[in-house]
């Protein structure tokens, strides 16, 4: 059987330091480097780049 998988992403525009919240690491961080513009960074490393239709929908 085909099956299709269709969805969405919505992130909050902030949020809050995971790593440091609960001691270890793993977690995505936002960084907003120009308007409308972001980084998904996981520690540190760049994850992927996201538009403000993320958290602005």
């Amino acid at each position: 059987m085909l099956k299709i998988d269709i969805h969405t992403h919505i992130l909050p525009e902030n949020w809050p330091d995971l790593k440091e919240r609960y001691g270890y690491g793993g977690f995505i961080q936002l960084e907003h480097h120009g308007p409308g513009c972001a980084r998904m960074l996981q520690d540190g490393k760049l994850f992927r780049e996201i538009e403000a239709d993320c958290w602005d929908a």
